[in-house]
């Protein structure tokens, strides 16, 4: 492994600490458990009525779903969450719409506090005509894991 610019000429050996997390790229990494896809849901900002929002349980949690128009094009997505462990998190991993685009999301996701659990809410900014919208989410233990080595430089 080679450093840049130059480490501390007198010091016999370094101890290097790399830290390792879980990678969300892709829902195949996630067991289906883990998991939860709300399918397809009317958006449709015109509309008068919402049908029932979708709910479930995954790992002993039980999430609901709201959704609220912020803007015109911005849309929120407020999951509620009770019985949620110590260091188990919820990350929204995909959301599309009808035809299939990434819906875009403004930060990553901001938590408020309730009596009954907590609410995590995400902002997505819809494509121009969307009427439907699909979201995956993953509930996960937030794992951290880090390796050390002790190295001893060579003089060169």
């Amino acid at each position: 492994m080679n450093f840049p610019g130059r480490l501390w000429p007198d010091e016999s050996a370094f101890k290097l600490r790399i830290p390792f997390e879980r990678s969300f790229d892709r829902e195949r990494t996630f067991a289906p458990e883990e998991l939860w896809s709300t399918g397809s849901l009317d958006v449709d900002p015109s509309a008068r009525t919402h049908p029932p929002w979708p709910s479930a349980t995954r790992k002993g949690t039980r999430l609901r779903l709201l959704l609220g128009w912020e803007d015109n094009n911005v849309l929120v997505a407020a999951v509620q969450t009770q019985g949620l462990a110590p260091g188990v998190d919820l990350k929204l991993l995909r959301a599309v719409d009808e035809r299939g685009r990434a819906v875009r999301t403004l930060g990553g996701g901001s938590d408020a506090a309730m009596s009954n659990g907590s609410m995590r809410h995400f902002c997505l900014v819809m494509p121009a005509g969307a009427r439907r919208l699909a979201l995956t989410f993953v509930l996960f233990k937030r794992e951290r894991r880090t390796l050390e080595w002790v190295v001893k430089p060579v003089q060169r």
